[in-house]
């Protein structure tokens, strides 16, 4: 697994005076005995506890979360995810989404026209492969052509803990076995005040596991999730998983004394 460990420590050297960061926070919910503490920060509430709502053994959750929110004097700028499977996952076990209307397979109600999103998983009564499939979908201006961002086959399994990262306009994620990789796009999760054309400008993004996030009916639960940890961080750094954009750049940069110079990271082949 990469891990961003160099570009901490070269971070240090080159933002050391720029002020102190925000201690990260950490939230954990036991989706197989349905146990959700109250979430330590006012940043993360539960929309939904966790509710074994079909009697098979899963508990469902979904959560809100607020980013990079001045109006709530928020300093974080990251959602991070470390998901552990219990079982082999069924149905729609993540969705991640900008609208608290997503509910899988691109797009919402009408309720913002930013509403990307991601999943991983597929309908229930889907082959058995597409259960482990990962995909992003960028929001209602997404150019033709364009709206999977992101397509990975296997990345939801038993095998290594999935990690994804949300940021403003910005999702990665490692699935071990080399299932890792990140996307910057304009289409992806807008939380840095853009405009709506259909609902109210926020800073919120919403995750829910073995289900979708809203209206999951009997075909879009799942299974197969049994603990979630979320992070807030304003540097992506919770769990090492995954780099923030610019991070390994600003590394390289910082060894090499260019300490005026930024460029965005990309990850190697």
């Amino acid at each position: 697994m990469k891990t961003a460990a160099l570009g901490a420590v070269a971070l240090v050297g080159l933002l050391g005076g720029a002020g102190a960061q925000a201690s990260a926070v950490y939230y954990t919910i036991d989706l197989r005995n349905g146990v959700a503490n109250a979430p330590p920060t006012p940043f993360i509430s539960l929309v939904s506890s966790p509710a074994d709502t079909n009697g098979d053994t899963w508990f469902e959750t979904v959560m809100k979360i607020n980013l990079n929110d001045p109006g709530q004097l928020n300093p974080y700028k990251f959602a991070e995810f470390r998901i552990h499977y219990d079982g082999a996952p069924t149905g729609l076990s993540v969705n991640i989404g900008d609208s608290s209307t997503n509910n899988g397979g691109s797009g919402d109600s009408g309720t913002q026209s930013n509403d990307a999103e991601l999943q991983i998983g597929a309908l229930q009564g889907s082959p058995a492969a597409d259960y482990q499939r990962f995909q992003v979908f960028g929001n209602d201006n997404t150019p033709p052509g364009q709206k999977v961002q992101a397509d990975v086959a296997g990345l939801g399994t038993q095998a290594h803990d999935v990690f994804l990262t949300i940021g403003n306009e910005y999702a990665a994620w490692n699935g071990g076995a080399g299932l890792e990789g990140n996307v910057t796009s304009p289409y992806l999760f807008a939380l840095n005040g853009q405009a709506d054309s259909e609902g109210p400008v926020n800073h919120d993004i919403y995750a829910a596991f073995n289900r979708v996030i809203s209206d999951p009916g009997t075909d879009r639960l799942g299974s197969g999730v049994g603990m979630v940890t979320v992070c807030l961080s304003d540097d992506a750094s919770c769990f090492n998983a995954v780099p923030s954009p610019g991070s390994l750049s600003l590394a390289m940069l910082g060894l090499l004394g260019l300490v005026t110079a930024r460029a965005r990271w990309q990850r190697a082949g």
